[in-house]
């Protein structure tokens, strides 16, 4: 059978069978680009990436690709937040962190299970050693559903104390980095085989939603399921037939 998916405002479709990571990707890059191109990171310079999403997530992760190229002891600072340049303060901010370089390219996780709701966010990144760590160039950006990339920030001026809170200017080569979270305004339905059975389930972050089943994708003549979900674990979870063609939405 055909796997087929279709997504338009406030529904999401699916036909049976059809399989879906647990993750939505706000950001990300693929594929990775030659990793000897990189901005240089030390005590006094830094680079941003900028994003908007029209969607609510939570559960968000955030990684950037690092390096210290086998140097002891490089470390850095990482600050989520939701405008750059003058006049920005950590009443901008949503998270920081301190980190270390890896030796070795690495994805490496800086942020997790945030809430982002819809708006404009911006990961800097400055270093706090003396000598350089790197960050990954990266020219193939992909994005969620209703999310637009801004691109990348370099400084200009004097670095702030609060680094977010520099002058910038466009860069034209963003830094590789993801974000990835479950998006909450256009959850997701996933299904799964159990026996004669398919196990549709969404994310009870997604609370709200009525699922619906009809034999014709284009018709009318939707009916709500009327087998109640049970929770399980962080899931709404509804045993359906799986045999025949039946598609599926949740409508709220």
């Amino acid at each position: 059978m055909m796997i087929k998916s279709l997504v338009a405002t406030g529904i999401c479709f699916l036909t049976l069978p059809c399989f879906r990571a647990a993750a939505d990707c706000i950001v990300s890059f693929n594929p990775p680009d030659d990793s000897t191109r990189s901005l240089l990171i030390y005590s006094g310079q830094g680079g941003r990436v900028g994003w908007t999403q029209a969607d609510n997530y939570v559960s968000v992760n955030i990684w950037a690709s690092l390096t210290s190229n086998n140097r002891t002891g490089q470390t850095g600072y990482a600050y989520l937040t939701t405008k750059i340049g003058p006049g920005t303060s950590v009443a901008n901010q949503i998270a920081s962190t301190s980190f270390t370089f890896p030796p070795a390219w690495t994805n490496v996780l800086l942020f997790q299970n945030l809430a982002l709701p819809a708006g404009a966010y911006y990961l800097s990144i400055i270093g706090d050693s003396s000598s350089s760590g790197y960050w990954a160039f990266n020219t193939h950006p992909v994005t969620g559903p209703n999310v637009t990339f801004y691109g990348a920030y370099g400084a200009s001026g004097s670095v702030s104390n609060y680094f977010p809170a520099t002058g910038y200017d466009s860069s034209p080569t963003p830094q590789d980095f993801t974000v990835q979270g479950l998006d909450i305004t256009h959850p997701i339905l996933q299904i799964a085989p159990s026996g004669n059975f398919a196990l549709l389930s969404w994310k009870t972050n997604a609370s709200g939603f009525t699922l619906e089943s009809s034999r014709d994708l284009n018709g009318t003549n939707w009916q709500d399921v009327p087998q109640p979900p049970a929770v399980i674990s962080d899931s709404y979870v509804v045993p359906v037939n799986a045999a025949g063609t039946e598609f599926y939405r949740l409508r709220k």
